[in-house]
């Protein structure tokens, strides 16, 4: 995955040669995420999202870039955090109607209730969402929206006072569903 997001960064900067664009813009998101359907015991567990986003508008309805995220959220006993980072696509709909997708390279780590970890994850992952964008001013944009995520990776380190029956090399899967709010400037 590291080589396609570098030859995604390298399209990125050179593709002012070979497409008309019409600059950088960037983005923060924040919002509310849950997990479901996770094999690592995170079932129905919300807690928040923030998302960065970098990425060149090329005329007409597309941005490409880069999308850094970080999620977590806390059970009843233990809590996760995961960094992901990759490769972002906006497609402009309507005037007012966004839909999204990326790619994430993802790390993820779990405590227990002492803090103490009982896993280390990594994987892949995929964004897909839409926004509702409402221009605030001539390069402020205000939006909400919602998304739906995948994640599929591996343990690769397990705590061996964990107690949950996790070993390393297992497979961490899951969905994430939520609503974020999020403002993008353009220089």
């Amino acid at each position: 995955m590291r080589y396609q997001t570098l030859l995604i960064a390298v399209v990125i900067l050179l593709a002012p040669r070979a497409l008309a664009y019409e600059g950088w813009e960037s983005g923060a998101h924040v919002g509310y995420a849950v997990a479901q359907r996770t094999t690592t015991g995170f079932d129905n567990v919300g807690g928040s999202l923030a998302y960065f986003d970098l990425a060149r508008r090329f005329r007409g309805d597309v941005a490409a870039g880069m999308r850094t995220m970080m999620q977590g959220g806390r059970g009843s006993s233990s809590e996760y955090y995961r960094l992901g980072v990759g490769p972002y696509a906006s497609y402009r709909a309507t005037e007012k109607v966004a839909v999204e997708m990326a790619l994430s390279r993802f790390s993820e780590s779990a405590l227990d209730a002492g803090g103490e970890r009982t896993y280390k994850s990594s994987g892949y992952g995929v964004m897909l969402g839409w926004e509702r964008r409402t221009y605030a001013a001539e390069r402020l944009t205000i939006s909400w929206g919602g998304f739906v995520g995948w994640h599929q990776g591996r343990l690769d380190a397990v705590a061996a006072t964990s107690g949950r029956g996790f070993r390393t090399g297992a497979a961490n899967t899951g969905l994430t569903r939520g609503l974020a709010l999020s403002m993008a400037f353009r220089p």
